[in-house]
């Protein structure tokens, strides 16, 4: 017998983090065709974003989208932006990239 799942906070940050959220599935909807990657949008401190996977080996990257400078910005956290969030098929081509595909 396992423990049940805990809670998703996904419901509340919906509220909250609409456009946001919006455009990581716009991302979502981008990487999908590409079949050597698992693609999830999951809570990290508070914030909606992508836990991209790489099914091979299970290497991952985390994907982000804030607000800077009066635009929205895909970005890895610790890292500056790599892609304008109204760009996914940009965005999806360089987390391709970064994760060797």
């Amino acid at each position: 017998m396992g423990f049940p799942p805990p809670p998703s906070l996904l419901p509340v940050l919906e509220g909250v983090h609409t456009e946001r959220l919006n455009y990581l599935g716009g991302l979502l909807e981008a990487l999908k065709p590409e079949t050597r990657l698992a693609v999830v949008v999951v809570e990290r401190d508070g914030f909606p974003v992508l836990s991209v996977v790489r099914e091979v080996d299970s290497w991952s990257l985390i994907v982000e989208c804030r607000y800077r400078h009066g635009d929205w910005w895909f970005g890895v956290p610790g890292y500056e932006a790599f892609a304008r969030a109204d760009q996914p098929a940009t965005a999806a081509n360089e987390v391709k990239r970064g994760m060797r595909l």
